[in-house]
Formats: C-alpha cells, structure tokens, sequence
C-alpha cells in the first residue's frame, strides 16, 4: 500500500526544515515524529563520526517512540537533512493519527 505520494512530499517538506529540533507534526491520520542531531546531541572528534553516532543512535530513538505511537508506517535517519541528520518516523492512525504521549 505504501504512504500517498501527497503525504510523501509533506514529509520530506517539514525533515527538509529541521535541524536540530525534536517535534511531532499531524497531516490527516498521519504523525511525523524527528529528531534533528546537533553537535550538542553528538559524540566524535569529526563529522563523519557524529554522522556515525547519531546514526546510531537513531535505532534507541525509533525504539522509544514505539513505545509511545501506534501504526507504524516507515522510520529512518537522513543524514542529508538537519546539522548531523534527522532520525524521523510516519505513524498512521485509523482514529487520525493521535499521538499517544509526547516527548523523548
């Protein structure tokens, strides 16, 4: 089934803006939910190993927020998108995409 091409492009719109912020935004019955890696949130003595760090970190990050939302759609790290990437995830929501508790 996959996520609609419109939701797609919001997705991308909104990591496209992040840098080192953590928030949720609602489109319909979909939840995005990120988090922007700074230096602040990074280990390492260059950027090719905070890019690393962050991107591992991202598994203990997704794992938290399946915690916490329902109806996972997709999730991942962008490496391109904010200071040292952006670890985001799509819930999808039969009731409209609530968010279940916020925060980290």
């Amino acid at each position: 089934m996959g996520i609609p091409k419109h939701i797609q492009s919001w997705i991308i719109s909104v990591l496209g803006e992040v840098s080192d912020e953590v928030g949720t935004e609602k489109n319909g019955k979909y939840l995005l939910v990120y988090e922007g890696w700074s230096s602040v949130c990074v280990e390492g003595e260059n950027d090719e190993e905070r890019y690393r760090f962050a991107e591992r970190e991202s598994d203990r990050v997704i794992e938290h927020w399946l915690r916490h939302y329902r109806g996972l759609v997709q999730c991942g790290y962008d490496r391109g998108a904010g200071l040292y990437g952006v670890t985001w995830a799509v819930f999808k929501n039969s009731d409209g995409a609530e968010e279940l508790e916020s925060g980290k």
